[in-house]
């Protein structure tokens, strides 16, 4: 795919990291027109995220990755129903990170760290077995691009089904 117009939709910019007011700006709006999301961003939080995920997965969003689709954006891209990039394009993953809110008192209370571990780890697996539901890897698989760090580029995010295709140019 070469092009993809802008005129008649509704434009939707997650160029920052994601968060509870990004979500709640994205459904305050009652516009009936399709929408187009750019993403360009690192990520942010995740119950955020998915919200989003949800309400586009309602709506019919076209994705453009113009730079980054980091962490928590990539359940936003998956939801959408057709997903491009620009030819510098990449997804990033890395592990997931989360605030235990942990001081030195807490180690003596070790079943409240072992509750903080277990919502980790369902954390970590609700995330990769969401993503390995929507491509060609399985959850073993997400879990070791997490561990190394790893940036698909554009024809390879193309080859797992993350994108549909590169596009070359926008018009507005």
């Amino acid at each position: 795919m070469n092009h993809i117009s802008f005129k008649g939709k509704r434009i939707i910019l997650i160029t920052n990291e994601i968060s509870y007011n990004l979500w709640k700006k994205i459904t305050r709006s009652r516009s009936k027109k399709p929408i187009i999301v750019i993403i360009n961003s690192c990520g942010g939080d995740l119950d955020s995220a998915y919200k989003i995920a949800q309400y586009f997965q309602n709506h019919s969003v076209t994705a453009i990755i113009t730079g980054v689709c980091n962490s928590a954006t990539i359940p936003i891209l998956l939801a959408c129903s057709k997903r491009y990039c620009l030819p510098s394009a990449t997804i990033f993953f890395h592990s997931l990170t989360m605030n235990l809110n942990l001081k030195i008192i807490d180690f003596l209370d070790e079943a409240d760290i072992d509750s903080r571990i277990e919502k980790a780890l369902e954390i970590h697996t609700n995330y990769v077995n969401l993503i390995s539901s929507q491509v060609l890897l399985e959850p073993e698989e997400i879990t070791q691009f997490m561990r190394e760090e790893k940036v698909l580029r554009f024809s390879r995010a193309i080859e797992l089904g993350f994108l549909d295709a590169q596009i070359n140019s926008l018009s507005f």
